[in-house]
């Protein structure tokens, strides 16, 4: 499941009768340039900036990500 946790849920005026659950995120782990070269998958790659390396998919639409997904297992 995609998920981004920067984006906030929409507001509306009706209430919910189970009410909003609250889930609690992780927080994200200090690591080196080269323990994150170690932990990325296949389809992530490492984006260096001068203020931060971070790891990122390499295709960020989860349509296309989909799409290669099905094309892999088909050939």
């Amino acid at each position: 499941m995609d998920v981004n946790p920067t984006k906030e849920k929409k507001l509306t005026n009706v209430r919910s009768s189970t009410g909003d659950e609250l889930e609690r995120l992780i927080p994200a782990r200090q690591m080196s340039m080269e323990q994150q070269l170690e932990f990325c998958a296949g389809d992530e790659c490492l984006e260096v900036t001068p203020a931060v390396v971070r790891i990122r998919k390499v295709t960020l639409n989860a349509n296309d990500r989909a799409k290669g997904r099905n094309r892999a297992k088909k050939a």
